[in-house]
């Protein structure tokens, strides 16, 4: 039984398709990270935690994550 398979690019995606599937992907890679920090015997929370405060909690942060 063969199955045929068309895609068609969407030329205007419903607003709501575009704000939910990039969100949707920032959610995926979040846990999927977190599944592999909770593998590496790192609580996920702490190690984002600890990534935010270092990127984006001091304007030296800020400044070399630009």
């Amino acid at each position: 039984m063969a199955v045929s398979i068309h895609l068609e690019r969407r030329l205007n995606p419903p607003l709501g398709m575009r704000i939910a599937v990039p969100v949707a992907a920032v959610v995926a890679g979040l846990v999927a990270g977190g599944v592999i920090l909770a593998l590496g015997g790192h609580d996920p929370i702490d190690a984002y935690n600890s990534m935010w405060e270092g990127s984006l909690g001091s304007s030296d942060g800020i400044e070399a994550t630009l």
